[in-house]
């Protein structure tokens, strides 16, 4: 059964599943990365509104997008961290 474009459902199985593997290669060094720039007494609360912060935004987008626009968002969520995060200059 088609759905957008042509394509099949385990194309985009396939795709969302591949960009969330490779996801995981960049949000950890980066959130790790992001951490490490403060003292280490704020970085569970630090930690704890990152994680807050992403969840919100996935129920945002899902909320007013549905399926359809969660993986361009991730992607350009995604990169935006990265360009930030490699921003970061300065390490302690």
């Amino acid at each position: 059964m088609p759905i957008v474009g042509g394509s099949h459902e385990w194309v985009i199985v396939v795709a969302y599943a591949l960009f969330m593997a490779a996801s995981g290669f960049v949000l950890v060094p980066d959130q790790t990365h992001a951490l490490n720039q403060l003292p280490s007494s704020m970085n569970a609360d630090c930690s704890a509104v990152m994680n807050a912060i992403q969840q919100l935004a996935v129920a945002i987008v899902l909320a007013t997008g549905g399926y359809t626009a969660l993986f361009p968002i991730a992607v350009v969520a995604v990169l935006l961290g990265t360009v930030f995060i490699m921003l970061i200059r300065k390490v302690k």
